[in-house]
């Protein structure tokens, strides 16, 4: 599963496609390429998801990209 540490925070969290768009000022669909590896999560998107959500892991482990 691509992102499953990113997935598995956000749904400890609640958090949606819809909040992580917000969080860094794009549209949900954008998101959702980026959920399913047709695009990439930029270094600043993940810094501004990360920072925005508390989220405490490790930057580099919460966007590890798995196969899936």
């Amino acid at each position: 599963m691509l992102y499953s540490n990113l997935k598995a925070e956000m749904a400890r969290r609640g958090i949606t496609n819809r909040d992580l768009a917000q969080a860094i000022g794009k549209r949900e669909e954008a998101v959702s390429r980026k959920m399913t590896g047709k695009s990439d999560f930029t270094v600043f998107e993940a810094s501004t998801i990360k920072k925005a959500f508390s989220i405490d892991v490790p930057i580099e482990q919460l966007f590890f990209k798995t196969e899936g």
